[in-house]
């Protein structure tokens, strides 16, 4: 950082995340981290080891299970629930509206069958 003492980092919404980056890349350099309205998402919280209190390696999301030493940041769970919850709720409506349109093209078949009959017949009565 420019040869000055330590420096005061600020971000504001996405800019948080430069400054904690900023911050984690030297941290002697920094003097304090202010942060307004962050817009950055922990998904996991570490938890310490009860012996030797090394802290345990987080896996990557596409390890499968999560490490059974992290636990999962509530605000994590619930967004997780949600999406969920949407995606059933979506599938649902979407099965609902398959399950009309078949249902509206049925009757309007029947409909339109019924009046070429009548149609029909009238000409033959007539």
């Amino acid at each position: 950082m420019l040869g000055a003492g330590k420096a005061i980092l600020m971000g504001h919404s996405a800019g948080c995340l430069v400054a904690v980056n900023s911050y984690f890349e030297s941290p002697e350099q920094v003097a304090a981290l202010i942060l307004v309205a962050p817009a950055i998402f922990a998904p996991l919280i570490m938890k310490k080891e009860a012996k030797g209190g090394a802290v345990m390696k987080r896996k990557k999301a596409g390890d499968g299970d999560l490490d059974m030493g992290a636990v999962e940041n509530p605000f994590s769970r619930i967004w997780h629930g949600l999406c969920k919850l949407f995606g059933i709720i979506c599938r649902f409506y979407t099965w609902n509206a398959n399950k009309m349109t078949n249902m509206v093209s049925s009757f309007y078949a029947k409909v339109m069958a019924a009046l070429i009959r009548s149609v029909f017949g009238i000409m033959l009565v007539s």
